[in-house]
């Protein structure tokens, strides 16, 4: 099954991630975020996203730090579900996980160890409409009122659309866009090339959707589960048939590379899918 030439299921999520891997875009969104912070700068941004290789994985859409004193988790989201309140948590808790090992920090002794302090947002991409500014897992979720009802919470700022023309608004906007045009001509070709032709129009995001990256992510990024499914399992298959030829080390060592090359795998995952330690 190709996937050239055809309008991608996942175009609007696959253009967040990819749209928001640049450190100036991360900062424009803070600064949405943070209008009142005139000193945080593109060098203070650090982004701390979650990856995930499996189809089935937690990841977030967006995590990125400013300086040593926030940290920022943002998804978007096209369908309204007081559900993303778990995954929040799930991404709040390995994020810290990441960064406690990262900085090595010790949370099994007596004092207290230094966190940065957490921000969870969502941007929804849909009509607010009576939607609430803020939702709590505790309270909106489970039903309880915290503290004394609930040992857990977090708390998730929603972003919507504020017709002023801002990073957050012009994503929405693609999003619009990418559902007309696929209301119009469905997820083909000619709906592609009219997506980035109109936010070209428009200057929406222009900047990015005049780049190659652009056009290979509207048309290519799938998420399409069965398609990625096979996509790996082929990939593991070729790496573990390579891998397997009369057990030597070298051949195992190119089915490492092929995999890491293919599917922008890092070493050790590519080893684990291979069953092969170095």
């Amino acid at each position: 099954m190709s996937e050239a030439g055809i309008l991608s299921r996942n175009g609007k999520d696959g253009v967040f991630c990819a749209y928001f891997r640049r450190k100036e875009n991360v900062l424009e969104l803070y600064n949405v975020i943070h209008p009142e912070d005139h000193e945080t700068g593109v060098d203070d941004i650090d982004i701390v996203t979650l990856t995930h290789t499996m189809v089935n994985g937690p990841y977030n859409d967006l995590g990125f730090m400013a300086g040593n004193r926030l940290l920022v988790l943002v998804e978007a989201q096209t369908t309204w579900s007081l559900n993303i309140l778990v995954r929040c948590l799930i991404y709040l808790g390995k994020t810290y996980n990441e960064y406690i090992t990262a900085h090595r920090l010790r949370v099994y002794d007596a004092a207290p160890v230094r966190l940065p302090t957490p921000e969870l947002y969502v941007i929804y991409t849909r009509e607010r409409g009576e939607l609430p500014d803020t939702i709590s897992f505790s309270k909106d979720l489970l039903g309880l009122e915290y503290p004394e009802g609930s040992a857990a919470d977090v708390t998730v700022k929603v972003l919507y659309k504020t017709d002023t023309g801002n990073i957050v608004d012009q994503y929405i906007e693609y999003t619009e866009i990418f559902d007309e045009q696929v209301r119009l001509l469905g997820y083909t070709e000619d709906a592609a090339r009219e997506i980035v032709r109109i936010c070209i129009e428009r200057g929406i995001m222009y900047d990015y959707f005049m780049t190659k990256e652009a056009n290979a992510v509207v048309f290519d990024y799938m998420d399409n589960v069965i398609a990625m499914e096979y996509r790996i399992e082929d990939a593991k298959e070729e790496g573990r048939m390579e891998g397997r030829a009369e057990g030597r080390a070298e051949e195992r060592e190119d089915a490492v590379r092929k995999l890491v090359e293919r599917m922008g795998w890092t070493e050790s995952q590519a080893r684990e899918a291979l069953g092969c330690a170095k």
